[in-house]
């Protein structure tokens, strides 16, 4: 009956809930919480008159009920969309561009490492001029959240290995590996999931795997936990090669 429905519906706030501490983490950014709040608030307003038209149970209501119902709807599916696609500020929103895989690493993780000189980088890059279609600022973005904690975890002294190559003649494959002391056992199952918690003396907020990994699933890639052991650590990513 159409009382259920609204119930089954209004249970959706826990994805509002969900979203709004993603977006509260910074994991968006100003414009997407904003957007997230936006549409989070709209369906905390609807579920309030729906629950006040389930409490005085009239047949005429109906409509009204109705009425909310398609806006939580709409609402709800607004934000099930930005955890996995995003919602970009309007500059971003342009075509990805054919970036060329090998510069852009070479060139943006020696930037990133030139502060911390005792971290020793292996370059092994093998991807023959390989191009990927993305848009090369939120790329960077995602390859310095997992570079960055890369570095911390060795405690900004170590060795990180850089490997490209093209397999399978459509998939470029990056491997990021530190021999930092490796993943703690209990975070390993969801790493690059969820928020990992981060002793109160460190820095940052335990989402920049998160973050990555929802930036290359926006190109149609894959990150993934390889390997983690006290030996350290590697990360894949693999990206469909761009046609030019």
């Amino acid at each position: 009956n159409i009382a259920a429905v609204a119930l089954k519906h209004a249970s959706r706030r826990a994805i509002v809930e969900t979203t709004e501490t993603v977006a509260l983490q910074g994991l968006f950014g100003a414009n997407w919480w904003h957007t997230a709040h936006q549409k989070s608030f709209a369906i905390k307003q609807r579920v309030l008159l729906l629950e006040g038209y389930l409490r005085q149970g009239q047949a005429l209501w109906q409509q009204e009920i109705a009425a909310c119902l398609a806006e939580i709807e709409q609402a709800a599916e607004q934000i099930d969309q930005i955890p996995t696609r995003g919602v970009l500020p309007g500059y971003l929103e342009a075509p990805p561009e054919l970036t060329a895989v090998d510069p852009l690493l070479q060139e943006m993780i020696a930037r990133l490492c030139q502060n911390v000189p005792d971290v020793e980088l292996e370059f092994d890059l093998h991807s023959k001029g390989a191009m990927v279609a993305v848009h090369p600022m939120l790329f960077e973005l995602a390859l310095e959240k997992l570079v960055t904690n890369a570095i911390e975890a060795m405690d900004r002294h170590g060795r990180l290995q850089i490997h490209s190559e093209v397999r399978r003649g459509n998939i470029v494959l990056i491997q990021l590996g530190d021999n930092g002391p490796g993943l703690p056992p209990e975070v390993v199952n969801s790493y690059l999931r969820e928020r990992i918690s981060r002793p109160t003396n460190q820095k940052g907020q335990g989402i920049g795997g998160m973050l990555a990994r929802v930036i290359i699933n926006r190109y149609g890639g894959h990150l993934r936990l390889e390997h983690s052991s006290p030996s350290g650590v590697t990360l894949t990513i693999s990206l469909p090669l761009a046609k030019r």
